[in-house]
């Protein structure tokens, strides 16, 4: 259950350093675009940052539990709440909820590979922050 903000921002953005996707808890690497939803919520102001594919899930999921189940926005999971909504629905209707990707267990850690996969994010073996600048753009 989420409260609605004083205010709120969405934004398709390109990262201007490492974030933590509140979904997945992967890293969202430095110059990937991303979702950044900035908003009030009971008189803080927060930052959610979620990768594109975890975003498109999420928004998925929100709409059909207010279309498919009849609940209001409040009554739907909060930002960093999606793996734990989409278990209960599961367990409640012993089936794959059908705004889940298809093959990939209702698990953060897959859903992490999901969005990486999704993205072309670089490997850990890829990514290396003591290779030069050069390396890793590829010269």
């Amino acid at each position: 259950m989420t409260d609605f903000p004083e205010f709120q921002n969405e934004r398709t953005s390109k990262a201007r350093k490492d974030h933590k996707c509140c979904e997945c808890d992967g890293i969202i690497f430095k110059g990937f675009a991303h979702k950044a939803v900035t908003g009030k919520w009971n008189g803080a102001v927060q930052t959610f940052r979620m990768h594109i594919a975890c975003s498109q899930i999420a928004e998925n999921a929100r709409d059909f539990f207010t279309t498919e189940v009849g609940l209001f926005e409040d009554e739907i999971f909060g930002f960093g709440e999606l793996v734990e909504a989409a278990r209960e629905d599961a367990d409640c209707g012993d089936y794959i909820p059908p705004y889940w990707p298809s093959g990939v267990w209702i698990s953060r850690g897959a859903l992490r590979q999901h969005a990486a996969k999704a993205s072309a994010l670089p490997s850990s073996e890829e990514r290396s922050d003591t290779a030069s600048p050069l390396v890793r753009a590829g010269a």
